[in-house]
């Protein structure tokens, strides 16, 4: 993984004050656009997704993630 999508998923899951769902949301994915094989960047969207309300692109990128690393749950 990159240093930028590094950077952009610590953000995105930055705590405290965690940004609100749709700002996490658009980090990850800038994220995933950044390193699409990244299992975490992908488990973080559908996350952020979740919380954002958007239960069907979670469970996307949530199933995305597992597809990567179906070892890693």
């Amino acid at each position: 993984m990159s240093r930028v999508s590094d950077f952009l998923m610590n953000q995105a899951g930055a705590a405290p004050g965690r940004p609100p769902p749709l700002a996490a949301v658009h980090r990850y994915r800038d994220a995933v656009a950044r390193a699409p094989r990244n299992r975490e960047a992908r488990h973080g969207l559908g996350v952020a997704l979740a919380a954002a309300g958007d239960a069907a692109g979670a469970v996307q990128e949530l199933l995305r993630a597992l597809q990567i690393d179906p070892t890693n749950h």
